[in-house]
């Protein structure tokens, strides 16, 4: 899970050769377990994760980033980082394709989801360029089963040229905070230490007339007061009641979460099949509820959450096999395929014949690999 429990992370060193090479890696640090959840994607600096769990990166390139599958193979840096580690892949996903300027570089970025800037702000993209000195405002494009990016203006832009946005977050008051390195020099490669080390600010992105939220402690929060959070329109609200909610693990929320899975059709559906999954309640009963629901994020999370378990129960894998012969969405094609890779052959090569018939795999600019990446991880 993206919430509480598993920490991501880019650009491992010292962990061995494999986690040497450019990726995103993640932990599990309960169950102490260390992987590399997809390869690749360039010189990152920076990890986003949406509303729908989906993870991006911004670029030290000319894009605005990748949206990161489980299992893929993105391109990097060959010469810097060498080879992909499977001699097999026979090909690698690129970058989210742009439609704006190409220069470098916007390596970190937000998809606004915080609620407190006008509507139009809403689920775009803000984007930090320190090389060129402003934020870059911009969308995510569908695009089957990925998405493209595209610019629509400059959100802010100065003539002063020291002004370096290094990093940049969503707050709990839904503002936009940025990290601005002000300094007139921004390149390591000199190894003068002739850094100005004390001008660095912090700027707020702010709707008009705004309001500090009142003083508040989750973890005070009762279970009761956390599940009415999973329906903020702050995601960083929702994000940390299901940190809470992870560590508490109370049995006590099974029935609440359950009633909101099933009687729930959006955002908060996804939110309580998290929460169920955080709290250690996620089980076959939950599964089978999911794999039929009619969100499709709660679909591709089902799936996901039954392949990181590694072998499906029982009791859901027909309703798992059934449920891929009848998908057509493409994002939830695509967590069957990286699923699928995770498995074991007896498991994984019913799921695999499903989607090897769909015409959906075919033409979608993703899926042919990823089917081919798991075809080739059973055999």
């Amino acid at each position: 899970c993206l919430f509480g429990h598993t920490r991501f992370g880019f650009k491992s060193r010292g962990l061995g050769d494999v986690y040497k090479r450019q990726g995103i890696w993640r932990y599990h640090p309960e169950q102490q377990v260390f992987e590399l959840f997809a390869e690749g994607g360039g010189n990152t600096f920076h990890v986003e994760i949406d509303s729908k769990g989906r993870i991006y990166s911004g670029d030290n390139g000319a894009t605005r980033g990748q949206y990161y599958k489980q299992g893929a193979y993105y391109g990097k840096n060959w010469g810097k980082h060498g080879a992909l580690t499977n001699p097999y892949a026979f090909g690698y996903l690129e970058n989210m394709p742009l439609d704006g300027e190409p220069v470098r570089f916007t390596h970190a970025w937000v998809k606004y989801e915080g609620g407190a800037l006008p509507s139009g702000y809403s689920n775009k993209m803000i984007a930090i360029n320190p090389l060129l000195n402003y934020l870059q405002l911009g969308e995510l494009v569908p695009r089957g089963s990925s998405f493209g990016t595209r610019d629509l203006s400059k959100l802010v832009t100065t003539k002063d040229h020291w002004f370096r946005p290094v990093d940049i977050k969503t707050g709990p008051d839904g503002a936009v905070y940025v990290a601005d390195w002000y300094d007139s020099r921004l390149s390591h490669v000199d190894p003068r230490d002739n850094w100005h080390k004390n001008s660095g600010r912090i700027f707020r992105i702010t709707g008009n007339n705004p309001k500090p939220p009142a003083a508040f402690d989750l973890s005070k929060y009762s279970n009761v007061q956390l599940i009415e959070l999973l329906s903020s329109e702050n995601k960083w609200f929702r994000h940390q009641a299901l940190r809470i909610l992870g560590d508490r693990k109370d049995p006590k929320v099974a029935a609440p979460l359950i009633e909101l899975l099933q009687n729930e059709n959006g955002q908060l559906a996804l939110e309580a099949l998290w929460g169920l999954h955080v709290s250690g309640l996620f089980n076959s009963n939950q599964a089978n509820i999911a794999l039929t629901h009619p969100n499709p994020h709660v679909r591709i999370w089902a799936v996901r959450l039954l392949g990181d378990m590694g072998s499906v129960p029982e009791e859901t894998y027909p309703v798992l096999v059934l449920m891929a012969s009848k998908e057509q969405h493409p994002e939830v094609l695509s967590q069957l395929a990286c699923s699928a890779k995770r498995l074991q052959a007896e498991q994984a090569l019913p799921l695999i014949e499903q989607l090897l018939v769909k015409p959906e795999m075919s033409i979608d600019p993703d899926n042919p690999l990823l089917l081919w990446w798991a075809i080739e991880a059973v055999m």
